[in-house]
C-alpha cells in the first residue's frame, strides 16, 4: 500500500515523498510564494503540516512567522490564506457534520486553525475569508484536532479544553483545569464518545476527561486518570482503533498507556499501572 511522509521547518518550507512499502515513489517539495514573507526560520515561531489521506498530491501548511495557511497541490501552491494571529495547531475537520473529517483541505473539507485565542475555519482554495472565526477561552491555543462526531476540540495556555459544536461553530462544553499548567496536545478517543486526552506543553503530564455530555455513564475523571512521564512530552500520539497512547519524552523514552478509557468500566485505570516506558 501507498503512503506519504512529509516534514516542514519552521519557516514552512517542506517537503513531501510518496512511498510503496520502503520505497520512495515520488518526491517534491512545498515551497511558499516568496511574497508570502521570510523564507528563513528568523520570524520565530513554527509551522505545521496536514496530509489529507484521499487526495495523495494535497497538502496544507501554516507557518506561525507569514501567519499563513496554504493549500499545495503537489509542489504547486493552490491557495493562501492570511490569519489574525499566528497558527499555533490546524486541522481538518468535516464540512457537514457527521461526515469524515479525514478529507480534502478544500472541498469536502474544511481546514480548523488556532490562532491565538481564536479558532478559525477555512474552506481553502474556496474563499479567501474565513467560514468562521470564534473566539475561544482567554489565552493562546496550542492544539485543535476533529472529533468522531465531526466538532472540534481545542487547548492551550488556559488548562482548558473547548468543545465547539459542528453545526454552530461555538464553545458548548469546556473541561476545566484539565492540567497544572498549559495544554500542548489534545486528542479525542475513538471508543468512548466525549472523552479526550490532554497532554502538557511544558511537562510530563497526561490526563483523560471529558468536556461535554456523554451518552454512556462515565464519570468525570479524577486524579486516578493522570500520567507522569519522566520528562516533558515532545510528542504525544493515539492509535488508529484503539485508545492506546504513545507519549515520547525529551529524555528520549517512549510511554505506552493501554486502552486509557476502557469500553464498559465506569473507571479508568491508572496511569502508573497501564504504562509501559521504553527507552
Amino acid at each position: 500500500d501507498e503512503y506519504r511522509l512529509g516534514s516542514v521547518d519552521a519557516s514552512g518550507c517542506g517537503r513531501v515523498s510518496r512511498m510503496c512499502g520502503k520505497d520512495v515513489v515520488a518526491t517534491w517539495g512545498l515551497l511558499p510564494h516568496e511574497h508570502d514573507g521570510l523564507l528563513d526560520a528568523s520570524g520565530g515561531g513554527g509551522a505545521v503540516l496536514l496530509l489529507p489521506p484521499d487526495r495523495h498530491t494535497a497538502a496544507v501548511v501554516t507557518s506561525e512567522a507569514r501567519r499563513t495557511v496554504s493549500l499545495y497541490d503537489g509542489d504547486r501552491v493552490v491557495a493562501t490564506v492570511n490569519t489574525v494571529h499566528s497558527p499555533h495547531a490546524a486541522a481538518f475537520c468535516a464540512a457537514t457534520p457527521g461526515d469524515s473529517a479525514g478529507g480534502g483541505g478544500g472541498g469536502d473539507a474544511l481546514v480548523a486553525v488556532a490562532e491565538g485565542e481564536q479558532v478559525s475555519v477555512w474552506d481553502l482554495g474556496r474563499s479567501p475569508a474565513p467560514v468562521t472565526r470564534q473566539l475561544v477561552g482567554a489565552a493562546p491555543l496550542r492544539s485543535i484536532v476533529s472529533d468522531s462526531s465531526g466538532g472540534l476540540l481545542a487547548g492551550g495556555d488556559e488548562r482548558t479544553v473547548y468543545c465547539l459544536n459542528p453545526r454552530t461553530w461555538r464553545v458548548d462544553g469546556a473541561w476545566s483545569g484539565a492540567l497544572k499548567y498549559g495544554i500542548g496536545t489534545v486528542v479525542p478517543s475513538v471508543t468512548r464518545d466525549g472523552m479526550v486526552f490532554a497532554a502538557a506543553l511544558t511537562d510530563a503530564e497526561l490526563a483523560g476527561g471529558t468536556c461535554k455530555k456523554v451518552t454512556t455513564k462515565v464519570p468525570r475523571m479524577d486524579s486516578r486518570a493522570r500520567c507522569q512521564g519522566d520528562a516533558r512530552w515532545v510528542g504525544v500520539a493515539r492509535a488508529a482503533t484503539t485508545d492506546d497512547v504513545f507519549a515520547l519524552t525529551a529524555a528520549g523514552s517512549l510511554y505506552v498507556y493501554r486502552n486509557l478509557f476502557a469500553a464498559g468500566e465506569s473507571t479508568s485505570t491508572s496511569g502508573d499501572e497501564a504504562a509501559t516506558a521504553l527507552p
